[in-house]
């Protein structure tokens, strides 16, 4: 959450190009006109720590209002999830033992019912929906994708049409997300009472516990009763269809997790495939020592396959996301290959031609 919120790694930022800027021009003042309360907050602590003059831009009331606004956010995304018409349509449990395929409904092309409808893995599942029948399509996220504002429409229980992950979750399901919900303001108050963290607010010189409050806020509203409503979903769906084996394109991400973790408690077979390039610094993708554990069950519930485009991929896996290189199997990628395909059917003239 916080490495999504990037707001610790602003106040870094902020610190850094506030403290050059005092080193280069050397002002008596300094006067923020426009920005995020973050900026202009830090700006202020590092500046009075020189002995520059700046005006407080930021009072206490700017960040007690934050966190109502927060509060209320919270409040409306979880009543809304908790209330969703779908979650009154119970969907057919269907037959056990199939493949169960966990996609992102808002990159389901609208319209289709089989598996060459997905935006990123179409191919891939097409070539299992061949080679091992009937797939159950299950959605989770929004509906709509967030660049191309489209709504999918998955009503439907027809064979290979995505039905939404809330159909197989009734409120009953959702017990410990609601609990976690219901504890969020003690679990606020318990880390904000923490003096670690209270200590570790203080960023080179600089006071940022407002920032980090509110930060933490987001964990405990926000992301924590989503998490647990993530794996209480997928713990219902996969109780309700049985799968022989789980399928998904977004391991590494929350929904991932939470799938991935509920179908080892459940000793279901997991598939992970890689959907697109795996970045260096991508957090997702790298974990420490303590998360790897060799004995006992590791804290990161990691596929039981994860299947990459190519060698970097694997060796980064190993090497910084530090997963046993067992459990990986460089595959390829059908879209690279058809652009392989391509850049080699256009013919090394055309190639110089755009390189100059």
């Amino acid at each position: 959450y916080l490495h999504k919120r990037q707001a610790v790694l602003d106040i870094f930022r902020t610190i850094a190009a506030t403290t050059a800027l005092l080193d280069r021009e050397g002002p008596s003042e300094i006067l923020t006109c426009a920005g995020p309360p973050l900026v202009a907050y830090v700006m202020h602590g590092v500046a009075s720590r020189r002995g520059v003059r700046t005006p407080v831009l930021v009072s206490r009331s700017t960040w007690w209002r934050r966190l109502v606004s927060l509060d209320a956010n919270a409040r409306m995304l979880t009543l809304s999830a908790l209330a969703t018409p779908q979650r009154w349509r119970r969907a057919d449990a269907g037959p056990a033992g199939s493949v169960a395929a966990f996609v992102h409904r808002a990159f389901w092309r609208p319209g289709m019912t089989t598996g060459s409808a997905e935006s990123y893995i179409g191919a891939i599942l097409s070539e299992l929906e061949k080679r091992a029948g009937r797939i159950r399509y299950i959605g989770v996220g929004p509906a709509r994708n967030f660049r191309a504002h489209r709504r999918l429409d998955s009503a439907g229980d027809s064979a290979g049409a995505v039905v939404p992950i809330e159909r197989f979750a009734p409120l009953p399901a959702l017990r410990a997300s609601r609990d976690v919900w219901r504890n969020r303001q003690r679990l606020y108050r318990t880390m904000t009472r923490s003096q670690a963290l209270r200590e570790a607010a203080v960023i080179e010189g600089v006071d940022c516990w407002p920032i980090v409050r509110e930060e933490l806020a987001g964990v405990a509203w926000l992301q924590w009763p989503w998490s647990v409503r993530a794996m209480d979903e997928a713990a219902a769906a996969l109780d309700r269809c049985r799968p022989s084996v789980v399928v998904t394109y977004a391991e590494a991400g929350g929904w991932g997790r939470a799938l991935i973790l509920e179908a080892r408690r459940r000793g279901i077979p997991s598939a992970g495939l890689q959907h697109g390039f795996i970045y260096r610094h991508w957090l997702n993708y790298r974990h420490e020592p303590d998360e790897l554990e060799a004995t006992g069950t590791p804290a990161f519930p990691y596929p039981t396959r994860t299947l990459l485009f190519d060698d970097y991929a694997a060796r980064h896996l190993v090497e910084a996301g530090r997963l046993p290189a067992t459990s990986l199997c460089v595959t390829g990628s059908p879209r690279l290959d058809e652009l392989a395909a391509d850049i080699v059917a256009l013919g090394d003239g055309a190639i110089r031609r755009v390189k100059s």
